[in-house]
């Protein structure tokens, strides 16, 4: 059967070949990433950062992070919104060492929250915290200045656990004045020095181009990072200590999230783990406001190859073109589908007669379902002798008495 010209329930071979084009494409990436990191860190990257059990949400992370999430960026920038999100910061270039930023979201006044600052207070690393400031952080407020005392910088994650894609001007206003005044009732001054930034970071990473402006306009930057593996879902704390250690360079924004009593307790393993581990390889920490003003935009981003970027950009334009494709006969077979409907219900309703009676010795055949909207000629059903009409057998009859 075929429906407008194509086969019923066909994957178009255009969509296959726009997929298999996409996949080469990020293979072409990955192959250029290793040879252009050279051949101890391509060893330390592709060894380095392997997933021991080989789950498919690790194996995801393990690819992204080996074509380098850095390279992955100009096309993310090209999503609604997304062009003024920071990911990652360029080198500072003052001294040998390399500066790096921790930061932990969903912070909130619990235990995890105290025990994760003891482990910072022991390490002597000052991170950043994007807290959500709803009833039950406001409720611990002592925890919060306590971190800020100790030198740890804070940034808006909003007042809930869900969204704010889908939220309106107005409530979008009202969640950030909220967090404002929640979050300076706590602490002494918000931002806490005068070169600290407005940071935010949008919850399950949803950013649309409403929110942009308004955080534009107030004053915020909008940053996200470039060393994450989903941490609240895939506990493996060997697996994301090897990646973070791997994938770190200069500029990086890694992000965790605090732990609780309802989420696995794994973010104070990792921190005990990457800290030194990352200060033997050459690197600084420190918080995300010291970050990015100490970079310097004319030096070159780390671990950012423009050839990679481009096979990146060939591939979401394959996947976009496959996803075009595929919306193409979602749309058609829908059509279809409808005219079926809407056929068989007039039929029904006694509205659309089963076809018209054609002169003797000729054939008729009902309507296919759906030849309205196909624009597809009712055809004689075979077998089907069509008797004439009652005006032209009276007349044949009158004939033959004659």
């Amino acid at each position: 059967m075929r429906i407008l010209g194509y086969p019923w329930g066909c994957i178009p071979q255009s969509c296959c070949g726009a997929c298999a084009l996409a996949a080469c494409c990020l293979g072409v990436a990955l192959l250029c990433n290793l040879v252009h990191a050279g051949e101890e860190e391509c060893t330390r990257r592709f060894v380095g950062m392997s997933p021991s059990d080989w789950a498919l949400s690790k194996i995801v992370w393990w690819l992204v992070q080996l074509i380098g999430m850095r390279n992955w960026v100009p096309m993310l920038k090209l999503l609604p919104g997304f062009d003024a999100v920071r990911f990652a910061a360029h080198p500072h270039g003052s001294d040998d060492l390399r500066h790096i930023a921790l930061t932990f979201d969903d912070a909130a006044g619990s235990s995890g929250m105290e025990e994760l600052l003891e482990v910072l207070r022991e390490l002597d690393v000052q991170a950043t915290f994007f807290a959500i400031m709803n009833a039950f952080t406001f409720a611990s407020t002592d925890v919060l200045a306590g971190a800020a005392a100790a030198g740890h910088e804070f940034g808006n994650h909003g007042v809930g656990w869900e969204t704010m894609m889908g939220m309106t001007r107005g409530e979008l206003m009202a969640a950030i004045d909220t967090w404002e005044t929640r979050i300076r009732s706590i602490l002494p001054r918000w931002p806490a020095s005068d070169g600290d930034l407005k940071l935010f970071r949008p919850p399950s990473a949803l950013q649309g181009p409403a929110m942009a402006e308004l955080l534009e306009e107030k004053g915020y930057l909008s940053v996200l990072g470039d060393v994450y593996a989903d941490d609240v879902h895939i506990a493996d704390t060997d697996f994301h200590t090897r990646l973070i250690v791997n994938a770190a360079c200069d500029g990086s924004i890694v992000v965790l999230h605090v732990t609780n009593v309802e989420a696995p307790r794994q973010t104070l393993a990792i921190v005990r783990s990457i800290v030194p581990q990352l200060r033997s390889l050459g690197f600084r920490f420190v918080t995300l406001s010291q970050l990015l003003a100490a970079e310097r935009r004319d030096l070159p981003l780390c671990c950012f190859s423009p050839p990679v970027v481009a096979c990146v950009l060939a591939a979401g334009a394959s996947l976009l073109a496959a996803s075009a494709v595929l919306a193409g006969r979602v749309l058609r077979v829908s059509l279809w589908l409808l005219g079926c409907l809407g056929t068989e219900a007039l039929r029904g309703w006694g509205h659309c007669p089963r076809g018209r009676r054609h002169q003797a010795g000729s054939t008729s055949r009902a309507p296919r379902p759906g030849a309205l909207l196909l624009g597809a000629a009712s055809e004689p059903a075979d077998g089907v002798q069509a008797r004439p009409s009652s005006g032209r057998a009276s007349e044949l009859g009158s004939l033959e008495s004659g």
